[in-house]
């Protein structure tokens, strides 16, 4: 059985009540996952954060390391949502 909250921001996986307010840059995290699972097929388990790395998304983002694109994913892919952010040009 595949989890369908694999691609949610850490933030958006801890709401437990209605109404609830995010920061804006939660969309960049779950961007720069999906785009990483496109790139290698695989996803991180965010589920167990006492295994989770952040060299594992640089694992799975080698095939374009040194790239603007894995610049920019792993900008995106911080786990604070204040340090995220994404430069368009």
């Amino acid at each position: 059985k595949q989890n369908k909250d694999s691609f949610l921001s850490p933030e958006l996986l801890n709401i437990n009540s209605i109404p609830f307010e995010v920061n804006y840059k939660c969309i960049f995290y779950s961007l720069a996952s999906l785009i990483a699972f496109c790139i290698e097929g695989k996803k991180i388990n965010i589920f167990k954060p006492q295994s989770w790395e952040s060299d594992d998304f640089l694992n799975l983002c080698k095939p374009i390391d040194n790239t603007k694109l894995f610049w920019a994913l792993n900008r995106a892919h911080e786990i604070n949502p204040e340090n995220r952010y994404l430069l368009w040009i």
